[in-house]
């Protein structure tokens, strides 16, 4: 996976972001081609990044709230008010 050493991509007039930037142009183009094949057009690419940038966002906040309910040893008990 890694191929090229850290010490030869920092040598490069660019520096190590040189390189990721590299790695990122080349990732866009990837995904780029696989939306091209399956001929989906510049509004439904946008929309299918949006969609996933919600859901992901969603995914996130609920596993935050499970961590910080865990952190807190809160198992929802004091949410059932008895009388």
């Amino acid at each position: 996976m890694f191929s090229k050493a850290t010490s030869n991509s920092s040598t490069t007039a660019g520096g190590p972001q040189n390189h990721s930037r590299s790695q990122l142009s080349r990732l866009v183009a990837r995904v780029n081609q696989r939306f091209d094949e399956l001929g989906m057009s510049r509004r439904a690419k946008i929309a299918v990044v949006v969609v996933i940038s919600v859901l992901s966002t969603i995914e996130t906040l609920f596993w935050i709230k499970v961590g910080w309910r865990w952190l807190r040893g809160d198992d929802g008990a004091d949410a059932v008010k008895e009388e």
